[in-house]
């Protein structure tokens, strides 16, 4: 049995078209509301969450443990992110204070623990150097030229560090 459809507008004749959308429309308000007015409970959970990933603000060296200059601490954080192949900019405020606070409760731990957060630091910056992508690349076209082939990298994708006139 064929449903009749309203020429008009190519929607079932019963409405069930305009039912759903209803029904999409009445969701979608209800997500609105909870979004411009979080019920408190949720706020409360959010407000706590909060406390618990930023306790300070960002650059505040005052829950630091014996910190360094602020100098020195930002050059610990630009390379703590870059670690985890972060930069400081194009990034949210809030991206950066999170990241900022995971830091110095590292550099809190390592201190309690009598560790050196530089030389974890330095030690890990190894380590991702060792397994880098790009430091690979580098290598497996060093080594290709070096044995008179083709760079592997530079055929399937173009290498830019090739020594190809291509």
């Amino acid at each position: 049995m064929e449903r009749q459809t309203d020429t008009s507008a190519g929607t079932p004749a019963d409405g069930t078209r305009a039912s759903n959308s209803a029904a999409e429309i009445a969701r979608a308000t209800l997500m609105a509301a909870i979004v411009e007015d979080p019920p408190l409970e949720l706020t409360q959970r959010t407000r706590a969450m909060d406390r618990e990933l930023k306790p300070w603000a960002l650059y505040d060296l005052s829950g630091a443990k014996s910190p360094g200059s602020l100098e020195e601490m930002t050059g610990y954080f630009r390379r703590f992110r870059a670690l985890r192949g972060k930069s400081l900019t194009g990034v949210s405020h809030d991206a950066l204070q999170r990241s900022w606070c995971a830091m110095i409760v590292r550099w809190n731990r390592m201190h309690q623990e009598g560790s050196n957060f530089v030389a974890w630091l330095t030690s890990r910056e190894e380590v991702v150097g060792e397994h880098s992508l790009s430091e690979l690349r580098a290598r497996v076209c060093k080594n290709a030229w070096e044995s008179d082939h083709d760079c592997y990298v530079h055929v399937r994708e173009g290498c830019t560090s090739c020594e190809s006139s291509e």
